[in-house]
């Protein structure tokens, strides 16, 4: 069995670059949680550093619905989670509230 690290946690993908400066609720109204990127991963034979994009879509319970590495060394997975922010933004805030 060999085990090769596809990347560290790096940031959320496609969040506009003035986003670092909302606060946390403008963050849970404007932002979709959608897909999450991992980079600087171990090194690819004669290639680039690993990476993954990992993009959440609802689904009842954690499942990895598929896997695939259309470049090289570069990775998309597909997570089915209850995690996934598939909610009406305004709804975001009173649940924020509530938890």
């Amino acid at each position: 069995l060999q085990v090769a690290l596809l990347g560290r946690w790096s940031g959320w993908v496609g969040y506009p670059k003035d986003s670092v400066n909302w606060s946390r609720e403008e963050k849970l109204v404007k932002l979709p949680c959608y897909e999450m990127l991992y980079d600087g991963g171990e090194q690819c034979w004669n290639g680039p550093s690993r990476s993954v994009k990992v993009k959440m879509i609802f689904g009842v319970e954690n499942r990895l619905v598929s896997a695939e590495e259309p470049p090289r060394c570069t990775y998309k997975m597909k997570l089915e989670t209850p995690a996934a922010c598939h909610h009406d933004p305004s709804k975001l805030m009173e649940m924020h509230t509530e938890l």
